[in-house]
């Protein structure tokens, strides 16, 4: 919805959520890796099906995956490795 808010695009809260459970339900299917594509399909399948424009839609999903994705890696190089902690580190 912030996504949405950014790009001047005002969204019912019923929309949101159903891009929501859209984005949750085609990173579930197994299909693809992490619902890469089915996603942005299916966000910009709900905002047409609810009358809104379909190429907002995708513009969101796709925004959003950027975002994950960099969020990701900026904090992946703070993550804790198991096996150095436990003094089992290969070398």
């Amino acid at each position: 919805m912030l996504i949405a808010t950014a790009i001047g695009l005002h969204l019912p809260i019923s929309v949101a959520a159903l891009m929501s459970v859209a984005g949750a339900v085609s990173a579930s299917t197994g299909v693809l890796p992490a619902g890469l594509g089915l996603s942005e399909l299916l966000a910009g399948g709900v905002m047409t099906y609810m009358g809104l424009s379909g190429a907002a839609g995708i513009a969101i999903a796709a925004v959003n995956r950027l975002l994950d994705w960099a969020g990701l890696l900026l904090f992946l190089p703070t993550a804790e490795n198991p096996a150095r902690e436990s003094g089992r580190e290969r070398r």
